[in-house]
């Protein structure tokens, strides 16, 4: 008898896992049909269900949620494989696929029919349904297949159970809640815009020592307290106070010649009893007597 060839290690983790587990699985039953093992226990089909799947399939059968009662059960742990490569089949999906399938270059017409034929098994093209007519199916699939915000294409592609209003509601809804959220963000970059340029219209003024914008001085019109001159506040005054042109004080360190033979009087210190600043001659003591 000639050797039976063993079925390859499976890939539960693929994007086409679960075409490949129906296919791997066919192998595995045509095996244990030719080593005489079809009609084995469930202990020895499961034993060598593990064993022909390879260790990273294997690894991921144990993390499967099956029940203890069913966990030693072959068709049970079948099923549940099943229903791990199998999730919840999106037909628009399944059609944007078919539909997006050209055939390669260089690859023959064969080996492309065949694989459509693969494609539109999923499609459910020949599930009748009274709520969804097939032409708003069609139209649906173009929707979720053109639509060009690629946002709004991954939420479609989410929706569960995805019909022709839905896909339209929620394309209208998403497209007028963009325009708005746009509005709002233009209103607000207007807003910092101008604050902005208020800010950078500022300046440090030098007739009230504050910061604000052109012909904005508090200042104008304002009288100063120190030398009454408009137009700029006391702290910004540069006029030079009357009390530092006093001369409280004079002194002479000269000494009278002795070589003179007249009499001279000596004057060592002066003192001025007040400053005159409009009159060129100001009052002087000196000794007891006024001058």
């Amino acid at each position: 008898m000639a050797s039976v060839k063993l079925p390859p290690n499976l890939n539960l983790q693929s994007e086409s896992a679960a075409s490949e587990f129906k296919f791997w699985l066919q192998l595995f039953e045509d095996y244990m049909v030719a080593v005489g093992k079809n009609a084995a226990e469930d202990k020895v089909k499961l034993s060598l269900l593990r064993n022909m799947m390879g260790p990273e399939a294997a690894r991921i059968l144990q993390t499967l949620p099956i029940k203890d009662e069913n966990a030693e059960k072959y068709t049970n742990v079948i099923d549940a494989i099943k229903l791990f490569v199998s999730p919840q089949i999106n037909n628009s999906f399944e059609r944007f696929k078919f539909n997006e399938r050209k055939q390669r270059y260089g690859e023959p017409f064969e080996m492309f029919l065949t694989n459509c034929r693969e494609l539109i098994k999923t499609c459910e093209y020949n599930v009748t349904s009274d709520s969804e007519p097939l032409e708003n199916q069609i139209l649906r699939d173009k929707i979720v297949h053109g639509v060009y915000d690629k946002a709004i294409q991954e939420n479609l592609l989410r929706i569960e159970n995805l019909t022709l209003e839905k896909a339209i509601h929620y394309c209208r809804t998403s497209e007028q809640s963009k325009k708005q959220v746009q509005q709002m963000n233009t209103s607000t970059a207007v807003e910092v815009d101008v604050l902005k340029k208020t800010i950078n219209n500022t300046f440090s003024c030098m007739r009230c020592q504050k910061q604000h914008g052109p012909r904005q001085c508090p200042a104008f019109g304002k009288r100063c307290s120190k030398c009454g001159i408009l137009n700029h506040f006391a702290v910004s005054c540069r006029k030079i106070p009357q009390h530092a042109k006093k001369v409280k004080e004079v002194k002479f360190d000269e000494k009278p010649d002795d070589t003179s033979s007249s009499e001279e009087l000596f004057c060592g210190m002066t003192k001025f009893k007040d400053t005159c600043s409009n009159d060129w001659l100001c009052g002087a003591e000196l000794g007891k007597k006024s001058f």
